[in-house]
């Protein structure tokens, strides 16, 4: 009773969160121009997010699966540094696949043992879960074929991926269109993050 308890408190907090976040969410619009802007910056500035993303979502993550991977094949956050500074984040990326640095869908969805170098892991989707997002709510996927992935909702995050919105628009011919969203109510993801990812880029009518 008490853990039910917790849960619909839990539950509730997060939605009044997002409730009260999602106006300031929708006060401003992300334009063409400002998206175009972002967008130079991120290519720009990729490899050092890229160490500051694994810095502080995977070494300084105790829970992260990535880091007992990491950890065994003996690759610490120092030598990332110095593939990328040598290689380039791409070939880096490569690098670490092939020294057994991934997961698997069935793996990351906890259907199928890890093994890695002799030793065998066993995660669960809980186990994936970014420390660096302020999350309001979870939304699953549909699971055509499964059963569906659950995944934390953040504005922050949903506006950082807005960015691509307008400029797809743009090449598409899309910018003076009225756009029809057919899509399942929440917590589907389908569902909550097309009307966001659009209503951020100015696509739907917010009167």
């Amino acid at each position: 009773m008490v853990d039910r308890a917790m849960s619909f408190l839990q539950t509730f907090y997060e939605y009044a969160r997002f409730y009260i976040n999602l106006k300031p969410f929708l006060g401003t619009i992300i334009s063409e121009e400002s998206a175009k802007k972002a967008i130079k910056q991120r290519l720009a500035d990729r490899e050092e997010n890229f160490l500051k993303l694994i810095k502080k979502g995977i070494f300084q993550n105790k829970r992260s699966p990535y880091l007992k991977i990491l950890k065994l094949i003996r690759i610490s956050y120092d030598d990332i540094g110095r593939m990328i500074n040598k290689n380039g984040l791409f070939e880096t990326l490569n690098i670490l696949r092939a020294e057994g640095i991934y997961l698997t869908i069935e793996e990351f969805k906890g259907k199928k043992t890890v093994v890695r170098d002799g030793a065998e892991f066993r995660f669960k989707e809980q186990d994936f879960d970014n420390p660096l997002l302020c999350a309001y709510y979870n939304i699953e996927t549909g699971g055509t074929r499964s059963a569906g992935t659950r995944t934390l909702l953040d504005l922050e995050y949903i506006s950082a991926k807005a960015v691509y919105y307008p400029l797809v628009f743009d090449i598409y011919n899309l910018k003076d269109c009225k756009i029809g969203l057919w899509a399942p109510t929440p917590p589907l993801g389908a569902g909550i993050l097309p009307l966001l990812h659009f209503a951020k880029a100015g696509k739907i009518n917010q009167t």
